[in-house]
């Protein structure tokens, strides 16, 4: 009888031990271990992206002409702040900025372009305070997330768990070894495939967020095989189950 006992055990602690492994994130990573950063972290400024600008100097003198509003500046719903002076890139990549003219600021890292303003603006004041940040960030979180949709944030440099932080994280029917990014990168799409129970991902390219990605989370394998499942069975064998109960009363009282 024991040994039946234990035949009948193993098995659940088998598949529980398995299941652990489907579940937990970066299961294969050691504690007290350090990992080097994930690959060098780039984000290019493009077209229809919304940038703010703030000039300022020490003294504060001759910045109020480069802090002034012009038709071309956006104030969208991501200006919560009516003091900041928003830019949208245009199709050909540059925005008007008061003073300097047409700038080219879409291939240029958010750094890049704050060089870019500082060299120019020293014609003009002295020592030139650049702020400069992104606006319009977003990004897509699909499918077996607990709030799945499109997250704008300020600033780009987001995570790759900040974003599934934001989406509610994984349900537990998402499949933790098989989440799916897409990316735009050189007018081309990228798909990246991703398992969240390995250390990978923190060394990978899809460990930072960039504009526009999509992250779509599929379900696992006991989601889908319910998803085929005839939800209405339950109700079948319930009034089966009547039916028999019925019929086998009927079959008793007719014999007695």
């Amino acid at each position: 009888m024991r040994n039946l006992l234990y035949i009948l055990i193993i098995p659940f602690v088998i598949l529980s031990c398995a299941n652990e492994k489907n579940v937990l994130y970066l299961n294969d990573l050691q504690k007290n271990t350090e990992i080097k950063n994930a690959t060098q972290y780039t984000q290019k400024l493009q077209a229809g992206d919304i940038v703010s600008i703030q000039i300022a100097s020490p003294d504060n003198v001759g910045i109020q002409p480069f802090n002034v509003s012009n038709q071309n500046n956006e104030t969208t719903e991501f200006n919560n702040n009516s003091s900041l002076i928003l830019y949208t890139i245009q199709t050909d990549g540059t925005i008007e900025y008061p003073i300097l003219g047409k700038l080219k600021l879409g291939g240029l890292t958010v750094q890049e372009t704050h060089d870019l303003l500082k060299s120019k603006l020293k014609l003009y004041l002295k020592e030139p305070f650049v702020h400069i940040e992104w606006i319009n960030f977003k990004f897509t979180v699909l499918g077996q997330v607990n709030k799945p949709g499109t997250y704008k944030v300020q600033g780009e440099r987001t995570t790759f768990f900040e974003a599934l932080g934001m989406a509610g994280d994984l349900d537990i029917y998402g499949n933790r070894k098989e989440i799916l990014l897409i990316r735009e990168q050189n007018g081309m799409q990228k798909y990246i495939s991703i398992d969240l129970t390995k250390k990978d991902i923190l060394t990978s390219e899809a460990y930072y967020i960039k504009q526009n990605d999509v992250i779509i989370v599929s379900p696992n394998a006991s989601q889908i095989q319910a998803s085929s499942f005839n939800r209405n069975i339950p109700t079948y064998i319930s009034v089966g189950s009547v039916i028999i109960s019925l019929i086998t009363l009927f079959v008793f009282i007719s014999n007695n």
